[in-house]
């Protein structure tokens, strides 16, 4: 899945492949994972509070359709420098740390090689004292390949007798370009435009348009991102209900969207 994903958006990056045979080969690749890797979301927990939801003979088509949201997700995303990279590593900071307290030595060990790599990539990516501007780009294949990741331990560590993490802590963890997506999509349907249309409605645009220069939106939406990961990582240690964290997510994820439609009224 990973190795077609990096295919297509090398070629996208050279020659601009149209959104729909992208759309059809992340349908591809999220069919080869979940059926040929058989990484499935089977339950999404208490996410209501209502008891177990488990997903039956949803479980494939809904992972599907998770994955390759996610995939547009992170891809859409990379609008700042350093902003893909650095959300990507932030999450999966959060998964190591799973795997740590869960004594799961080989996602641990994969992880920590992931982050390391996404340091180094960031070291020239990122806006840092020694580095004004980016020299290195994501480019589809990068960001794209970041969102395939993501699914991957997504699933992989929420599911399964063998969970390390709860899905509603995952919702938290991966909330922010879902929720930006989400919002997009729905401003755009909203307005008549087609989903993948580029507009600049996106979360860090509202940082932008409000007068914050590229390093100082990064880094505020970052710490976002690590804020929202430690709600629905600690919240579920520390005894807070999952129905509680997953009302609250659902709260979060459709103000959003209403903020994203109404996107004026975010600067003030």
């Amino acid at each position: 899945s990973l190795a077609i994903t990096l295919i297509l958006g090398v070629i996208d990056d050279i020659r601009e492949v149209d959104a729909r045979i992208k759309f059809a080969v992340h349908f591809l690749v999220a069919g080869i994972m979940v059926v040929g890797g058989n990484v499935q979301i089977h339950t999404l927990g208490d996410l209501l509070g209502m008891g177990d939801l488990g997903l039956g003979w949803m479980a494939i088509p809904f992972s599907i359709a998770c994955v390759v949201y996610i995939i547009n997700a992170v891809n859409m995303m990379d609008g700042l420098d350093g902003l893909a990279a650095g959300n990507t590593l932030i999450i999966f900071i959060w998964f190591g740390l799973a795997a740590f307290l869960g004594d799961m030595s080989k996602p641990l060990i994969e992880i920590t090689i992931f982050c390391a790599c996404l340091i180094g990539f960031l070291v020239f990516n990122a806006r840092l004292p020694w580095n004004k501007h980016a020299k290195i780009f994501l480019g589809d294949a990068g960001s794209m390949g970041l969102g395939i990741m993501i699914a991957w331990y997504a699933i992989t560590l929420s599911q399964n007798h063998r969970a390390l993490i709860e899905p509603v802590s995952v919702a938290w963890i991966i909330a922010l370009p879902i929720i930006d997506a989400f919002g997009l999509l729905v401003a755009r349907l909203k307005d008549k435009k087609p989903p993948f249309a580029p507009d600049r409605r996106h979360f860090h645009h509202h940082f932008i348009n409000a007068g914050f220069s590229v390093g100082p939106a990064v880094y505020t939406i970052l710490a976002w991102s690590f804020i929202l990961g430690a709600i629905g990582f600690i919240g579920t240690m520390v005894g807070i209900p999952q129905g509680v964290l997953g009302w609250s997510w659902i709260v979060l994820w459709l103000s959003h969207a209403a903020m994203t439609i109404h996107h004026e009224k975010f600067i003030g």
